[in-house]
C-alpha cells in the first residue's frame, strides 16, 4: 500500500520540464511542461507553460502551439495591465470590486399578467 505523498511525488517527477527562451518568455524564466496522460483511453501529452519561482501554470493545452500561444497572449496582457498602470512591479491581480461599497439595488422587471397566470 502506497502513501499519498509518495503518490503525488510520482506525479511530479513525470513532468518533464525544459527552458523557453526569446520573445515575451525572457531568458529561462518560464519552462515548458510536458505531462504524459491518457485520454480517452489513448496515450497523450499535455503541454504546460509555468513559471517555477512562482509555481504558476500560465496555460495549458494539448497541443504546444496552442499552449505557447496562450502563454504568449498572457503574459502580453499583464504586461499592457503594468505599463497603463505604471507600475514597474510584476503585475498583480487588480480588484474586481470597486472600494466604494455596494452597488445599487436593482429593481427586480415588471412580469406581465400573461406569464403571471401561466405560473
Amino acid at each position: 500500500m502506497t502513501s499519498g505523498t509518495g503518490n503525488q511525488a510520482a506525479e511530479v517527477n513525470r513532468l518533464l520540464r525544459q527552458p523557453i527562451c526569446g520573445g515575451v518568455f525572457g531568458r529561462g524564466r518560464y519552462e515548458l511542461a510536458r505531462l504524459p496522460c491518457v485520454l480517452r483511453g489513448l496515450h497523450s501529452i499535455r503541454y504546460m507553460v509555468v513559471a517555477p519561482e512562482a509555481g504558476a501554470v500560465l496555460s495549458v493545452s494539448e497541443d504546444k502551439t496552442e499552449t505557447l500561444a496562450g502563454a504568449r497572449r498572457v503574459l502580453s496582457a499583464a504586461n499592457d495591465l503594468a505599463e497603463a498602470t505604471n507600475d514597474e512591479s510584476t503585475p498583480e491581480q487588480l480588484e474586481i470590486w470597486p472600494m466604494d461599497g455596494p452597488a445599487a439595488p436593482v429593481a427586480p422587471r415588471q412580469v406581465s399578467r400573461r406569464r403571471r397566470e401561466i405560473f
